[in-house]
């Protein structure tokens, strides 16, 4: 994203502030130039110039309001780069005797060749990796799809949900048994 998203007017202001723009500005803008043509003098010049100014100052500082309202309110935007690396449970979603296990026996990678790792372990040790091809959906850069290399294993599932908040993101079910939503967080984040 870079920094002239943010001032794109269609986008950020809608419909009504659109209309403005094209239809009463310019009606406006006409109508001050009768005023000044019908009153030719320094007050009226000065009048017409303080409403401009109320006009456009307030254009510029709505403007400035909804850029930063939208940087604080608008979900990561993600890219390819942003989703590889190593993910380990999140304990923050859930604590407790089940999230510490699950910390201890799941971790998972994504690396840049499209190659899905995860990881079955004991504490530190692992013990068993279980490996999946990852493939990207077409016009979404974050979503994708695991085919695990082993047919039929039941861990590993297809279709990991991705959940976007505003300064990151999280990955929920990557592993598909009794566990319900496993919540797994980027360790680079």
């Amino acid at each position: 994203m870079n920094i002239f998203d943010s001032l794109t007017l269609s986008k950020s202001m809608g419909f009504g502030f659109n209309l403005a723009i094209v239809f009463v500005f310019p009606a406006l803008f006409f109508v001050s130039i009768l005023i000044y043509n019908v009153g030719k003098n320094k007050r009226t010049i000065r009048i017409i110039l303080i409403c401009w100014g109320i006009v456009v100052g307030g254009m510029l500082s709505l403007m400035a309001f909804v850029s930063v309202i939208k940087f604080f309110t608008e979900k990561k935007q993600l890219e390819r780069n942003d989703i590889y690396g190593s993910y380990v449970i999140d304990r923050s979603m859930f604590s407790g005797k089940q999230a510490d296990w699950q910390y201890n026996h799941f971790r998972f990678e994504i690396t840049p060749q499209d190659s899905f790792k995860l990881y079955y372990m004991e504490k530190d040790r692992i013990l068993k990796t279980y490996k999946a091809k990852v493939n990207f959906l077409n016009g979404y850069e974050y979503r994708l799809t695991l085919k695990a290399d082993s047919p039929g294993y039941h861990l590993i599932d297809p279709s990991p949900t991705l959940y976007r908040r505003i300064f990151s993101f999280y990955y929920a079910k990557v592993v598909a048994c009794n566990f319900h939503f496993i919540f797994f967080r980027n360790t680079r984040v």
